[in-house]
């Protein structure tokens, strides 16, 4: 059987390495399902024994690997030596009935391995395929334990999947222990590195991706941590990401907003003005707030919604922006309001201020696009008049403790997933609903430049991959 495979998954042939284990914790596109299913036919092809291939979920099984595994076949022309049901037990079997390649799923049923003993036939291997999903590292345990004793001396392991999003979840943790072991092998593979591979529709889904949201091409197909323990502000650096009032600035103001975090009780008063750039950068200029524990006075919404229009009409005049006073009024910009905004919409309307309602209004997502501007580096605070904001992103947790703490947001409805939990958060709530309407606006933007990968051990630029890859690249035949 001739075998072509890029040379980057070349050792998963390489019989006299002497690896048993090989491990596939990649992100998407980086060829190691494809390169794993011709490693199960040539097990089986070589040795005349039988595989098993484990995922979390029966259901999941045919629409996912057993296609791949069809496809495979017919790439490396053993499908005619197959038999392929077309459902459940889905056991696909050699034809001269001396082995078979059967698909499980545990984790909707995890009595079915018990006892297994694969009708008495030898196995060559096992793969666990999306392991990431099994919910635990004893699940595999359990089943290798189980397989075990039809396990041939030749048999291999294999584990692949696309990395989860928590920096310290069970598969990520298990990868590092056994990294450094002599008979396991842990590839790194990324989809530049099988570019010349992947067709022109997967080329320009990563490019989009790569321009449109840096933060989730880094999780999806670098397999960067979205994540990491809790800490979701883990990359602000004040050094980094705030400018003086005076710098200058590298490209033309394009849209602004206003961001507005409503009142209630003894919460702050609080707009945070925020001014995108042609090059998709967000400046977030000038704070205005009203403290009612320093000011010792409570506004209602109708004074509330005065300070903030007079601040408003303020800004129309004019603001100074790297030591020059320009008007952005005839800019397109909006004044974006909590959800929950007891009225300050209507208020602000009257007053001739072009207000709305956050569009979204699951606080996670707002979360997480704050998290995208300083991850990708696409913000300046001006440190100056925004001390505020500055100490609420330097030390903003957002943990998972809803249900342990039973804790709800009142006006707000449950949070079902995670919640605030440090303190005060007005001035970053206000920051979140600006930049919220800045993103989701359809303004012409120029190409950030290139983000170096997470492990800081290679720069990936996809916009200029076609050059770097201009010949058809190496493959191997095993």
């Amino acid at each position: 059987m001739q075998i072509s495979v890029p040379e980057c998954y070349e050792a998963l042939f390489d019989t006299h390495l002497g690896i048993k284990r090989f491990i596939g914790l990649t992100g998407r596109s980086s060829g190691k399902t494809e390169a794993f299913a011709r490693k199960v036919f040539q097990q089986c092809d070589t040795y005349k024994m039988s595989f098993i291939i484990i995922r979390d979920k029966t259901t999941y099984l045919k629409s996912t690997i057993w296609r791949t595994m069809k496809r495979v076949a017919k790439d490396i022309g053993v499908y005619d030596e197959y038999r392929w049901p077309e459902s459940q037990p889905l056991r696909i079997v050699h034809k001269s009935g001396k082995f078979t390649i059967d698909l499980y799923g545990i984790e909707d049923d995890s009595q079915k391995l018990k006892g297994y003993e694969g009708d008495g036939l030898k196995l060559c291997g096992c793969w666990f395929e999306e392991f990431g999903n099994i919910s635990s590292l004893e699940k595999i345990e359990d089943v290798e334990e189980t397989i075990a004793r039809s396990m041939d001396d030749r048999a291999v392991w294999l584990y692949s999947g696309n990395p989860p999003k928590e920096a310290n979840a069970w598969s990520r943790a298990w990868v590092a222990k056994v990294r450094d072991l002599p008979d396991y092998k842990v590839f790194d593979t990324t989809f530049a590195d099988i570019w010349y591979l992947l067709s022109e529709q997967n080329k320009q889904k990563i490019r989009l991706s790569y321009i449109l949201d840096r933060d989730a091409w880094e999780y999806k197909y670098l397999g960067k941590p979205a994540t990491n323990d809790g800490v979701v502000y883990n990359n602000f650096n004040e050094d980094k990401h705030c400018i003086s009032v005076d710098d200058p600035l590298d490209d033309m103001i394009i849209a602004w907003s206003i961001g507005v975090d409503v009142a209630v009780d003894r919460d702050k008063t609080v707009g945070v003005l925020s001014l995108k750039l042609a090059n998709g950068r967000i400046i977030t200029r000038a704070v205005v707030e009203h403290d009612p524990k320093v000011k010792k006075v409570k506004l209602t919404i109708n004074q509330q919604a005065e300070l903030l229009a007079n601040w408003y009409f303020e800004i129309l005049k004019g603001i100074k922006i790297g030591g020059v006073v320009q008007n952005i009024s005839l800019l397109p910009h909006r004044v974006v309001v909590d959800t929950q905004d007891f009225g300050m919409v209507e208020e602000l309307v009257q007053r001739g201020v072009p207000a709305i309602k956050v569009d979204h209004k699951n606080i996670i997502k707002d979360i997480e696009r704050g998290k995208t501007l300083i991850n990708c580096n696409r913000l300046y605070i001006v440190k100056e008049k925004c001390r505020p904001l500055i100490c609420e992103l330097s030390s903003i947790l957002w943990r998972n403790q809803v249900k342990t703490l039973n804790l709800r947001v009142e006006n707000y409805g449950s949070v079902t997933k995670q919640q605030y939990v440090l303190g005060e958060d007005d001035v970053e709530n206000a920051w979140r609903y600006g930049h919220s309407w800045l993103l989701m606006g359809d303004y012409q933007t120029i190409v950030l430049p290139p983000l170096k990968e997470y492990d800081e051990i290679k720069e990936i630029n996809v916009l200029a991959l076609s050059d770097y890859f201009s010949s058809k690249g190496v493959v191997r035949n095993v």
